[in-house]
């Protein structure tokens, strides 16, 4: 036998490793991404867990369910929720009662209600008118949107026998912060309340409830705060006298910078040195300055002359149609017609120079 069979097997000893040596331990990655191990069930068990396949019934019922959780989450569409150019074409149909029923509903609503019913304003009343007047002298944002001045219908509502009924004017609304001038409820000539909101007529006016004039000033302030009136009618207007506040302890308060009397709560105790007196050629200044005015009337107004209208001729450039019929202070004055600019201009033109003069 060989000599190397004879000789005991010698195991190596395993090197221990050094105490200095780190012990790794492999863990499993990422164990909370690996699902469980689930045994499988056999066909034979009892407890065999089935899918239920899908059937029509089970898809309508999801529908259902989107549709649902689409219309809770959706807000319900609202009048004010509508864009604004499908507001414009609503709006555009609506007359002043309705726009202002409108602007009572939704606060959302008043800007695009606001902006058709300055367009062309309808007033029940001076007094109506003179809040109209307060407002665009003040919010320049208000006086931008107007385009016509209709003040033609204060004479308008008489009865059958002539007589206008008793309302409140500008004149009540200029001493509208005083107790004395202020009624707080409005009785009817049975002894009952009336249920209305326009303001009763004051006792200390009793000479004016039934006078529809409007003072000079307050045309003013509208052709001075409005300037993009396209059309104006004055056809039947009284215009009440002013006068311009000189005096600087009467500050203007207005983006027109003008005040006059019939804007201050003062009566009879002016000086002569506070005051000066205005007069019609004011209204045609203001007017002439109108870029945009195309359109005015003035059928049977008083305070026309032929050179005023010579001056409205000559500086209103955008001035086309014109209606001067039965106004002036003269009967059968030639310009007192109704037609074109260029007709009633040819006809001032050929006017002598002293029939102009001897009309101012």
């Amino acid at each position: 036998m060989a000599s190397y069979l004879l000789c005991p097997l010698k195991r190596t000893p395993k090197k221990k490793p050094p105490p200095f040596a780190p012990q790794i331990v492999v863990k499993q990655p990422v164990r909370s991404l690996i699902p469980p191990t689930i045994p499988l069930r056999t066909k034979t068990e009892p407890n065999t867990i089935r899918r239920r396949r899908n059937s029509t019934a089970s898809v309508k019922s999801m529908t259902s369910s989107i549709l649902s959780r689409i219309r809770k989450n959706t807000p319900t569409p609202t009048l004010a929720s509508m864009p604004s150019e499908i507001l414009d074409c609503i709006f555009q149909h609506l007359d002043q009662a309705d726009l202002h029923s409108i602007m009572l509903t939704n606060s959302n609503l008043i800007e695009v209600a606001a902006s058709y019913m300055y367009i062309s304003p309808h007033f029940f009343s001076t007094y109506r008118y003179a809040q109209f007047v307060f407002t665009v002298s003040h919010k320049q944002h208000y006086a931008e949107m107007v385009r016509v001045l209709d003040l033609s219908y204060f004479g308008k509502g008489a009865d059958e026998h002539g007589e206008l009924p008793a309302l409140a004017g500008w004149r009540e609304f200029k001493y509208r912060h005083h107790d004395i001038y202020y009624v707080r409820d409005r009785m009817s000539t049975m002894g009952k309340r009336e249920n209305s909101t326009h303001p009763a007529p004051s006792p200390f006016l009793k000479n004016f409830h039934r006078t529809r004039d409007v003072p000079i000033g307050s045309i003013c302030h509208v052709l001075a705060a409005c300037r993009r009136i396209r059309k104006v009618n004055f056809s039947r207007l009284q215009v009440a006298s002013d006068f311009s506040i000189l005096s600087p302890a009467y500050p203007a308060s207005s983006t027109t910078s003008l005040i006059f009397v019939s804007d201050v709560p003062k009566s009879w105790t002016w000086r002569s040195s506070e005051l000066t007196p205005i007069y019609a050629d004011e209204i045609i200044s203001w007017l002439k300055g109108l870029a945009e005015l195309e359109v005015m009337k003035a059928k049977n107004f008083l305070w026309l002359n032929t050179q005023r209208v010579a001056v409205l001729m000559s500086e209103c450039r955008a001035l086309r149609k014109v209606d001067f019929r039965e106004s002036g202070m003269q009967r059968d004055v030639r310009w007192a017609v109704k037609g074109s600019k260029e007709e009633v201009a040819r006809i001032v033109v050929k006017l002598p120079a002293h029939k102009v003069q001897n009309t101012a």
